[in-house]
């Protein structure tokens, strides 16, 4: 897509607010598989020895020890969240799937002029923001060989 880094660039990337599946161990879940890739890539080029193949099944293994142990926190939460609910706490239920799904956000995302060193607050300055990108927009000069258009095909439109 043309305007995604356009628009990373002025509006800059969102935070995420909520409570991500391996925010606790992601970047260990992430070298162990690492590592697990690495040791069948080693098996691949060398199947008959049996180190190698022992080390990757040793790196599968921990690999799916680990990725149980977030699981195991998910239901624990599901069963907090499913108790909270049975017993018509609706603060504590709302609360906790706030935590988990993030809170809900209602409301104007906010502009950066455009050398980016601040953000656009009021209507009048948005409008005049994007006004000016429009302009900039339909005002860029666009560089094309009129032979290409030539080198097209007619054909006659078809009528129903």
């Amino acid at each position: 897509m043309l305007s995604s880094p356009a628009a990373k660039k002025q509006l800059g990337s969102r935070q995420n607010k909520r409570q991500g599946w391996f925010d606790d161990n992601g970047k260990l879940l992430q070298q162990l598989i690492d590592g697990k890739r690495k040791a069948f890539i080693a098996l691949q080029n060398e199947q008959k020895l049996a180190t190698k193949r022992k080390r990757y099944q040793e790196c599968k293994a921990t690999v799916q020890k680990s990725t149980r142990n977030p699981k195991k926190v998910w239901r624990k939460k599901a069963q907090e969240i499913q108790q909270l609910a049975d017993a018509n706490d609706t603060r504590g239920f709302f609360n906790a799937t706030k935590t988990i799904f993030g809170p809900s956000t209602h409301g104007q995302a906010f502009l950066k002029c455009k050398d980016g060193s601040t953000i656009l607050r009021s209507n009048a300055d948005i409008n005049a923001k994007s006004r000016e990108h429009f302009e900039d927009l339909v005002n860029q000069t666009v560089l094309f060989d009129r032979n290409m258009i030539n080198k097209f095909q007619n054909n006659p439109l078809r009528t129903p």
